[in-house]
C-alpha cells in the first residue's frame, strides 16, 4: 500500500522512512523491493510529526548529514513478490 501511495502522488527519487517504520526491517526491504528504489531509514527520529513541525520554522533545508540514517539492502529474489502480488489482485477484481 505504501508503494503504491507513493506512485499515485508521483513520488521521486529515494525513499526515507522515519517514525516507527523505520525500526521494521520487513516493511523497508519490502518497501525497497516493491519501488526499485533506495530506501532510507532514518534511525533518530522517533516521530516524524515533531520533527517536520520543527523543519516549518526553518529558514532553509535541513543538512542531510544531520540525521543518522541507514540505506536498506534488499535480497534480489524479493523483487519478483510485489509483481506478483499485484498480478493476484488484479485476477480477483476481474
Amino acid at each position: 500500500m505504501t508503494a503504491t501511495c507513493l506512485d499515485l502522488t508521483g513520488a521521486e527519487g529515494p525513499i526515507i522512512v522515519e517514525g516507527p517504520f523505520a525500526a521494521n526491517e520487513l516493511f523497508l526491504r519490502m518497501l525497497s523491493a516493491a519501488k526499485g528504489r533506495p530506501v532510507i531509514a532514518e534511525t533518530l527520529a522517533l516521530t516524524g510529526t515533531s520533527i517536520g513541525a520543527a523543519l516549518l520554522t526553518q529558514d532553509h533545508a535541513p543538512s542531510a548529514q544531520a540525521a543518522a540514517q541507514m540505506e536498506i539492502v534488499t535480497d534480489p529474489q524479493w523483487h519478483a513478490y510485489p509483481a506478483a502480488w499485484k498480478a493476484s489482485l488484479r485476477s480477483q477484481n476481474r
